[in-house]
């Protein structure tokens, strides 16, 4: 099925619409990619994923439709790069985590508005049922809030001061958890 150009918003009013992104929705970008962690390794930095969903969205790879936003359409650019990079890389698991303390009093997506509130929803309570396993496990729940961060694993053993040894252990313990949780549709 292919569909007509008038379906979609000419490449022109997608550069204008890039260049006038308000702050608001460039945090929400910046949220989103954030929390699109992937065990493991990463594949893609966040910067590079908004890059890339800005750069197939203005060289027209991925065009804009007519009933999203400009944001609702990136985000789902830059979900589909991030399944591209999953799909490539077998022994990856990705799992969205959202709404953690920033150590402010605004989680990403009260900080910019979203059009999706069941997604909001729905991943807040993916972020509790996984921390919530991670109760009594105070190695892994600072591995998941440095992993949520984006820190480099030296900066998370160096503030929760483990050693390498219990971070591996502990992001073994995560990834093993996730998915089963996945597996049994839990998230």
């Amino acid at each position: 099925m292919t569909r007509n150009d008038e379906d979609f918003h000419p490449l022109a009013e997608s550069e204008s619409a890039i260049a006038n992104l308000e702050p608001r929705e460039v945090i929400l970008l910046r949220q989103y990619a954030h929390i699109r962690l992937v065990f493991n390794t990463r594949e893609l930095s966040e910067d590079e994923l908004i890059s890339e969903a800005l750069s197939r969205t203005l060289n027209g790879d991925r065009r804009w439709n007519l009933k999203l936003t400009i944001v609702q359409h990136l985000i789902g650019v830059m979900r589909s790069i991030a399944s591209d990079q999953r799909r490539k890389t077998s022994s990856k698991t990705e799992v969205v985590i959202s709404d953690l303390d920033y150590g402010n009093d605004l989680t990403p997506f009260e900080a910019a508005d979203s059009t999706d509130e069941a997604a909001q929803i729905e991943n807040k309570n993916v972020v509790e049922t996984i921390f919530t396993l991670f109760e009594g496990d105070s190695d892994s729940t600072m591995v998941l809030k440095g992993l949520l961060l984006g820190e480099k694993p030296s900066q998370t053993i160096s503030k929760a001061g483990l050693s390498e040894k219990a971070y591996g252990s502990a992001r073994k313990r995560i990834t093993r958890k996730v998915l089963m949780m996945r597996k049994e549709g839990q998230i």
